[in-house]
């Protein structure tokens, strides 16, 4: 047992002063009487209230030592510490993330956390510290280690919660960051569980250090919006499709309806029944080249409502103009022909850059020959296939003979989900490439495709020429071709990724010269985002979900639905709110404490109780013992 106020206990001192007024003569009239035989019990007070006599049996003076030693008890704040008594520093991890908007607990579940954050704070020993952590997609340091509970309310309050999916590993790290090796020292998680479990390795993480899991949430029945997807037609006559995935949690079927709006009128409906747990994707087909802003809703009562809508942009998809300057090759000018939106112009290599129209720029510029290409490039995009780049970001290397595929690079937007398995290569020259160069695609003897960006230009260079491989007879060819024109044009695959998901990025491409973009997000904040230097502007986390709108001085007068992005939550991990018993940390497996979030287990309460029981007791005493 521990005492939150030591200095109480000097209230033990008045008793001392207590029993020497027992001792004191009580002041008594003179009465004169006949006889004093009578009066044995009147002497024998007299004897007891003398100085320095030995103090006999006396209920009043035990009662009120009794009630005195039971203030001072209450005044020094008794109570059990929860926490290992070396515990110096409890480090609090709140869940902020979008599962805990849910509203099975009122007002919803991150309000539920916060109070029970709070009850830590009250219960917290006055020779303990506390640090607050929010976490959701990132982590927030809310309050750095502190013992005053007057700065953790206060920076708690200031806690908000995000649309986004769980780090949790994140937030272990930035916990265990605050406790260093050795120090005593705890983790309380607040969470509803909705994130996966964490790797092996997430338990060494945490060394010697205890984790207290409370689990916060009651209700599992839901149904959201988990994934959005936009399909175009794969040649002209077909139609375009929009796809939309739709998933139950819960035990029991969920029933509800699925309206599509477009730009603010029905557009389609469909009744949906969803069995728990299994995901139903929905198709929806629109004409070709349709445009607008769609919006899909269920029609539900759940209790969680940020993803029973999901928002889609199809904006108009623009006409670029192409340059080729090559010789002639069959294959490449059929895979150029087979992209939508793309008028192809073939000029020879000795007319290049003679034959550019000035009042009818291109967009892109393809250079399929051998050879040194011009210093003086034209801003934007250049593919060159066998054609040696200006600059010194890649340069050409000697030539070889048959090199081996060894990797590519998966997570790069020319390169991502193209394979190169069956790649057969003859004459190539591998690229030495700078810092500021990516290779896409490397062999034993070096890469022999890059990618790089200068404040004018986009490239991606090959070191091989077409016809000294088998790669425009392999799928990856056209795909490849397609990925490129998306990244050299700046449009990351914009016009296919018509929504994004809170806990991603969003590239923004800005107009030529801009330096800045505007973003304004559904509820009317505004965000100011620099233009990097490959011409992108980066969201990261967009928050809250719905429409963004895209400000630049273009649209300043009226914004167009083609200035929008929609950001969907898009998560089956949040929609699943079920609030788990147990959450795994590696090899930990630690179960749920219920809602008891003490610290310090107080017995000030019953002990005022028990005084005031004592006080009418002493009372009714002393009356009984007047009216005798």
């Amino acid at each position: 047992m521990t005492f939150a106020n030591l200095p109480a206990f000097l209230f033990l001192l008045l008793i001392p002063p207590i029993v020497f007024l027992y001792f004191l003569k009580m002041k008594r009239r003179e009465v004169t009487v006949s006889n004093n035989m009578f009066w044995k019990k009147a002497l024998a007070d007299l004897q007891v209230n003398a100085p320095f006599q030995k103090l006999r049996k006396n209920l009043l003076l035990f009662l009120q030592l009794l009630l005195l030693v039971l203030i001072t008890l209450g005044l020094a704040n008794p109570g059990m510490e929860a926490l290992s008594p070396e515990t110096q520093l409890t480090v609090v991890l709140l869940d902020g993330s979008a599962s805990m908007k849910a509203t099975d607990i009122e007002p919803t579940r991150f309000d539920a956390a916060r109070g029970m954050a709070e009850d830590l704070i009250d219960s917290l020993s006055s020779s303990n510290r506390m640090a607050l952590l929010l976490f959701h997609q990132t982590t927030e340091l809310l309050c750095p280690p502190t013992g005053s509970k007057k700065t953790l309310r206060q920076r708690l309050l200031e806690a908000k919660p995000r649309e986004t999916e769980t780090s949790l590993l994140e937030a272990l790290q930035v916990a265990r960051s605050l406790l260093p090796d050795g120090s005593p020292g705890e983790i309380v998680l607040l969470t509803d569980g909705a994130f996966a479990p964490l790797e092996a390795d997430a338990a060494s993480l945490l060394g010697e250090t205890p984790v207290r899991f409370i689990k916060v949430g009651q209700s599992s029945s839901n149904v959201g919006i988990t994934q959005t997807a936009f399909r175009r037609a794969p040649a002209p006559g077909g139609t375009d499709q929009l796809l939309l995935t739709v998933q139950g949690f819960g035990q029991s079927e969920h029933s509800c309806s699925l309206t599509l709006l477009r730009n603010g009128s029905l557009y389609r409906a469909k009744e949906l029944t969803l069995s728990p747990e299994t995901p139903v994707d929905i198709v929806f087909s629109l004409a070709r080249e349709e445009t607008g802003i769609f919006e899909a809703r269920l029609d539900t009562e759940d209790d969680l409502r940020l993803d029973n809508q999901a928002y889609l942009v199809l904006a108009p998809r623009r006409e670029h103009r192409a340059l080729l300057i090559s010789e002639g090759n069959t294959f490449l000018e059929r895979a150029l022909s087979s992209q939508d939106h793309l008028n192809v112009t073939r000029i020879f290599p000795g007319s290049f850059p003679l034959g550019i129209e000035e009042e009818e720029p291109y967009d892109l510029f393809i250079h399929d020959y051998d050879g040194p290409t011009t210093p003086n490039l034209p801003a934007g995009g250049h593919l060159f296939l066998h054609a040696s780049p200006p600059g010194d970001q890649v340069q050409f290397g000697n030539e070889v003979k048959n090199p081996v595929i060894l990797d590519w690079n998966l997570n790069h937007p020319v390169t991502r989900f193209a394979s190169f398995d069956d790649l057969l290569l003859g004459t190539v020259n591998p690229l030495l490439t700078s810092p500021e160069a990516t290779p896409l695609l490397v062999t034993d003897q070096g890469p022999v495709i890059a990618a790089y960006t200068t404040p004018e230009h986009r490239a991606i260079v090959v070191g091989f020429a077409l016809r000294d491989s088998n790669w425009p007879l392999k799928l990856s060819f056209p795909l490849v071709l397609a990925n490129a024109r998306s990244w050299l044009l700046r449009t990351h695959g914009k016009e296919n990724n018509v929504a994004h998901q809170t806990s991603g990025t969003v590239p923004l491409p800005a107009p030529s010269g801009e330096e800045e973009l505007v973003v304004i997000s559904p509820d009317g904040q505004s965000r100011p985002l620099p233009v990097q230097a490959d011409g992108f502007a980066y969201l990261t986390e967009p928050n809250p979900t719905g429409l963004w709108q895209i400000q630049t001085q273009e649209n300043q007068e009226g914004m167009t639905f083609d200035s929008s992005f929609a950001v969907n939550l898009s998560s089956s991990r949040e929609s699943d709110i079920r609030p788990l018993d147990h959450i795994s940390i590696g090899s930990l497996d630690i179960a749920s404490l219920g809602d008891d979030v003490t610290l310090h287990r107080e017995f000030w309460k019953p002990l005022v109780l028990l005084a005031l029981s004592l006080l009418l007791l002493e009372w009714y005493v002393y009356h009984r013992r007047s009216m005798l």
